[in-house]
């Protein structure tokens, strides 16, 4: 676990994200819409949906090419870079957890808590402590 959170550091560090992230730039026009979309939009409750509208595709169609492009989900790609955003912000800032959760759109540090576990197996406070740990003995 060290090891993956002094690589995600080092990533972070020497690979910063940017506001449309190369994997936006990968691909065909709509599907970079959905994708800008997406990382544009973490603030919010983002839908499927949503992302189909930014691409310019019905839900259906949308959730087929994604999936074959992409190698998963919409769905899954928003929980993904959620996630991603998260660890990024509670491994860079010292921003409070209820302050996070609520830049990604999540109704409750609660509930924010519960799917950080979900998707990492810690919560964002031990997390947080885990790289802060890493990083110092590093």
């Amino acid at each position: 676990m060290c090891y993956f959170i002094a690589h995600e550091h080092y990533y972070l560090e020497c690979c910063p994200p940017d506001s449309v992230s190369l994997v936006a730039q990968t691909f065909d026009s709509p599907l970079s819409d959905a994708i800008a979309y997406v990382e544009t939009h973490l603030n919010e409750q983002i839908t499927v949906q949503q992302m189909a509208e930014a691409a310019g595709y019905h839900v259906s169609h949308f959730t087929r090419l994604f999936q074959s492009r992409m190698g998963i989900s919409p769905g899954q790609f928003i929980l993904q870079k959620k996630t991603e955003t998260a660890t990024q912000l509670l491994t860079s800032t010292d921003l409070p957890i209820a302050s996070i959760a609520d830049s990604l759109g999540f109704g409750s540090q609660f509930y924010f808590s519960n799917f950080f576990k979900k998707q990492t197996g810690m919560t964002p406070s031990s997390y947080r402590r885990l790289y802060l740990r890493a990083y110092l003995e590093s």
